[in-house]
């Protein structure tokens, strides 16, 4: 059961990446089952009327056809070899191919416009606001307390600490204002006393533990 669910993701990834490369090499199904460019028995036919036998347009051609595979690259060479394939084999796999990866393609730009971007976007802020609350909290405890060491000021508990109540204070102003829309003006004055909060009670608890330890400036 396994080893037919392995072959099945195979299957499914090789399917989903043909598809987008189809896709991304033809612009629509119509495409896909075009004629091949040129035609062999109109070639011939040029090739003996022309006096020269046609040597100097074929050498032309094969420049050509060089300098559109250098500057294709993998695409141009994949859609040359796709188009010399049977009309019928692209028309039966080619089509499904061509619609996989259009679906794919315009379903993953939806989700990352729509979701992944915003989103990436908060995740941003909010780690810029923990690490700004950290820089924050190490400066001022390290001149409240001189002789104190920064790895006790920025000890695990610390970090950590801060870190989780910088997510507590993400989800309430990210998720509190589209379920309360009054609240939508309160969000910095929010984020500004939560941060203060934060860095008061870390600050107490360092003091707290260490105050036998260390003096006021």
């Amino acid at each position: 059961m396994k080893k037919k669910n392995k072959v099945l993701g195979a299957v499914i990834a090789l399917g989903a990446a043909l598809g987008i490369i189809v896709n991304g090499t033809f612009g629509s199904p119509a495409d896909v089952i075009a004629d091949v460019p040129g035609d062999k028995t109109a070639i011939v036919a040029d090739i003996s009327d022309e006096p020269d036998g046609g040597m100097q347009d074929s050498d032309d051609g094969t420049s050509e056809d060089e300098e559109e595979k250098e500057k294709g690259g993998f695409f141009a060479r994949f859609k040359k070899w796709f188009l010399n394939l049977p009309w019928w084999v692209r028309a039966i796999f080619g089509v499904p191919l061509w619609a996989i990866g259009y679906l794919l393609r315009r379903g993953l730009t939806w989700l990352f416009s729509t979701l992944l971007a915003p989103l990436l976007l908060t995740i941003l802020k909010w780690l810029l606001f923990a690490l700004i609350l950290l820089l924050v909290f190490a400066i001022v405890m390290k001149w409240l307390f001189p002789d104190m060491p920064l790895r006790t000021i920025l000890s695990k508990r610390n970090v950590i600490g801060i870190t989780l109540c910088t997510v507590a204070l993400a989800v309430i102003c990210e998720i509190l204002p589209k379920t309360v829309p009054e609240f939508q003006k309160y969000v910095f004055l929010t984020e500004f006393v939560g941060g203060i909060l934060i860095l008061v009670v870390f600050g107490f608890l360092t003091w707290q533990d260490d105050r036998k330890s260390y003096s006021y400036i």
